[in-house]
């Protein structure tokens, strides 16, 4: 059984785009962080990878490109030399750098990253037919369904809900498309193996996911967390986490989902959603936000009291 193409990923992201935006070092991405705080630099993101791993496999299933299905496997290489197995049964995904916008220091782990390096690795049992990738799939699941106190992604909101946090801050967050993405991850190993051990907690994860939703629902658009910053998202996570909901419904079948994926496609300036993507594509895009890193590390104070007259 072929695995869906991953839409809200690989439907408007190119291969060619992640290695124009980013520095590759051995083919594996680097991620310029100097726009957040500039001494980070460039740093390893096992999102980034992982989306630029998606992106090689949809494009090479759909031009049987082998320079791709090559890139694609030395990512999924990467990742599992990068993983870090915390017991027999579970492996890690750390980040090696702090994220000063959540508070988190060194190393601090995202349920995201968890749930696309899973598509990953289940794209290469796919690709190759090895038992090794779908026990690599395995332990980043186990890992990311560890609660948080157990040192993994998954924490109770407020209404005693299971959620899998995007950012392990030290008060739940409770990222929106983060989940999603978690999400995605999930519902595609269990599409692929039926694994029952994962029922419950799958089971559960949809029913929390529906049920919170409406929460993140706003004058018709879409909060991009319930802590930390309750602001509105931008139009470009606002068409991303559309597509993470046909997503959702395409895997899961769930008639919930084709709902919140229509209303939320109504909500959407989907114009401005491809002049983003595109914006992002460009050299000045990283340009401007370097100088904006610059800026905060020469005058750190001139820069709060600028971005506290813009919140």
């Amino acid at each position: 059984m072929n695995l869906p193409v991953y839409i809200s990923v690989t439907s408007f992201n190119k291969s060619d785009d992640f290695r124009k935006r980013h520095k590759m070092i051995d083919e594996i991405p680097k991620v310029d962080y100097r726009y957040l705080q500039y001494d980070l630099g460039w740093q390893y993101n096992p999102v980034t990878v992982s989306q630029y791993a998606l992106c090689l496999y949809d494009e090479y299933r759909t031009e049987n490109n082998e320079t791709k299905k090559n890139r694609f496997l030395k990512a999924v290489e990467w990742l599992s030399d990068y993983k870090v197995m915390i017991n027999d049964h579970a492996a890690s995904l750390p980040y090696y750098f702090p994220n000063n916008m959540y508070a988190l220091e060194a190393p601090w782990y995202s349920g995201m990253a968890q749930g696309q390096a899973v598509s990953v690795f289940l794209r290469a049992y796919e690709l190759t037919d090895n038992d090794h990738f779908i026990a690599y799939a395995e332990e980043i699941l186990n890992f990311m369904l560890l609660s948080i106190e157990e040192g993994g992604t998954l924490v109770r909101t407020p209404e005693g809900l299971p959620w899998i946090e995007e950012c392990t801050t030290k008060e739940p967050s409770l990222i929106l498309n983060g989940h999603l993405y978690a999400l995605i991850g999930l519902a595609e190993y269990l599409k692929l193996t039926n694994n029952k051990s994962y029922r419950d907690i799958y089971e559960e994860l949809i029913r929390s996911t529906i049920q919170l939703i409406p929460l993140y629902e706003e004058d018709n658009w879409l909060l991009y967390a319930r802590k930390y910053s309750r602001k509105k998202c931008t139009n470009k996570y606002m068409g991303l986490q559309v597509l993470e909901a046909k997503q959702l419904y395409e895997l899961t079948g769930i008639p919930e989902f084709h709902s919140i994926w229509k209303r939320w496609d109504s909500f959407t300036d989907w114009p401005a959603f491809w002049h983003d993507v595109k914006a992002q594509n460009t050299r000045a895009f990283y340009f401007f936000r370097n100088l904006k890193g610059i800026f905060k590390s020469i005058f750190p104070v001139l820069y709060g009291k600028y971005k506290s007259k813009r919140v």
